[in-house]
C-alpha cells in the first residue's frame, strides 16, 4: 500500500514540484493550498505524513501542527515542517510538533532522505 503524503504549500510551484517528484517516489499524493485546507484534508484523508510550509496563509505551519496535534482523528499523523526562514530552526519546529524540518530550497534526495527518516522507512 503506498503511504500518503499531504503537501501544505502556498506556492504552486513548489507544491507541484513536490507532488511530482513524491508521485514519482511511489508516494500517493495531495495539495493543499494553504492551512485550513490542509487541515480539512488531513481530517478526511489522514494521510501517513504531511509536509507543513511554515509560512501560509490563513493558518500558518505552526497553527496548523498544533490543531492537527490536539485532534484525536489526525494526533498520530508524521508532520515534517519545511521553510526558508532562518528563524525557524531545526529545534523550534521539533518543539512545535513536527517530526522533521527541512530548510528550503532542497533537492528531491534531500526531500526522499527525510521523508524516509519521518516515516522510519528504510533507506
Amino acid at each position: 500500500m503506498e503511504k500518503r503524503i499531504l503537501v501544505a504549500e502556498d506556492n504552486i510551484y513548489l507544491s507541484e514540484f513536490m507532488k511530482m517528484s513524491l508521485e514519482y517516489l511511489g508516494y500517493e499524493v495531495l495539495l493543499a493550498n494553504d492551512g485550513v485546507e490542509a487541515m480539512k484534508l488531513a481530517m478526511a484523508w489522514h494521510p501517513d505524513l504531511v509536509i507543513v510550509d511554515i509560512m501560509m496563509p490563513n493558518l500558518d505551519g505552526f497553527q496548523l501542527a498544533s490543531l492537527i496535534r490536539k485532534n484525536p482523528h489526525t494526533h498520530s499523523i508524521k508532520m515534517l515542517a519545511t521553510t526558508a526562514a532562518v528563524s525557524a530552526t531545526r529545534r523550534h519546529c521539533l518543539t512545535k510538533g513536527f517530526d522533521g524540518y527541512i530548510c528550503k530550497p532542497f533537492t528531491t534526495k534531500e526531500l526522499e532522505a527525510e521523508i524516509k527518516k519521518v516515516l522510519q522507512e528504510p533507506s
